[in-house]
């Protein structure tokens, strides 16, 4: 009796072991049946991708891998493990989580360069999440930059979860984010800051007709920043590539 019922018991796992084999055996055959443009690889281990996750047809794997770093923020402690970070990755060699996540970068799976949100397209230049798009737009059309300070160091970590603790960081960030446009597009698209900025000035100036100097004066170091300016683009280029200013000011 007990012999009997170890024998079927032994049988069962038999036939669920074959059934495994036989269904991953065809998935393999059907796999390897599909034209090369059909059979659609992951671009960070080369695994056979699941769908589209974050702009990017990826694998099951890399995607919850990516979605785990930016919201944990475990890309933070990430160390390569050969220390010069060229790791080859593949389905069954994916240790190196450093060069992994860096892979996902270059993959372009879309974040925020601001703060590692999903993005919601493309504003003014740059791929950015609603959230960080809507903040760069209040801060420019209601001139709230000058009005930002920071508690630290001005080197806050803006992240889905911190960036509005420090509003000024956050801001920096915005001015510096390189995106993941062709530099071609940069330069017919411009930097946001100024696209918005050159936006402001003309809608302030169309009521004058003929063309104008504007005097701009520093608030901070009157003597060694004045400067005849035509355009709020130059203010911009030279409140930003000089020093720290406090803003500018018309001068009388």
């Amino acid at each position: 009796m007990l012999e009997a019922h170890i024998h079927e018991k032994h049988s069962a796992i038999h036939d669920a072991i074959v059934a495994l084999l036989l269904a991953y055996a065809i998935n393999l055959r059907i796999i390897g049946s599909l034209p090369n443009t059909e059979r659609k690889l992951c671009p960070v281990c080369k695994d056979i991708t699941s769908g589209m996750h974050y702009g990017v047809e990826t694998c099951e794997s890399c995607k919850s891998f990516f979605k785990r770093a930016i919201a944990l923020e475990k890309n933070l402690t990430f160390k390569c493990v050969s220390g010069n970070r060229r790791c080859r990755l593949s389905p069954v060699r994916r240790c190196c989580k450093l060069c992994r996540y860096e892979k996902c970068l270059a993959a372009v799976l879309y974040f925020c360069p601001i703060c590692g949100d999903t993005t919601s397209g493309i504003h003014y230049g740059v791929r950015t999440c609603e959230s960080c798009k809507l903040f760069f737009k209040r801060t420019v059309q209601l001139e709230k930059e000058n009005s930002y300070t920071c508690s630290g160091s001005r080197a806050c970590a803006v992240t889905i979860h911190t960036r509005a603790w420090c509003k000024l960081c956050r801001f920096q960030k915005c001015l510096t984010a390189e995106g993941i446009l062709p530099r071609y597009s940069w330069s017919r698209h411009g930097n946001a800051i100024i696209i918005l900025g050159e936006h402001r000035f003309k809608k302030r100036s169309k009521h004058i007709n003929q063309k104008h100097e504007t005097h701009w004066v520093c608030n901070k170091c009157d003597k060694g920043c004045k400067a005849k300016l035509t355009t709020l683009k130059d203010v911009i280029i030279k409140m930003y590539n000089i020093h720290d200013h406090g803003g500018f000011r018309k001068s009388k």
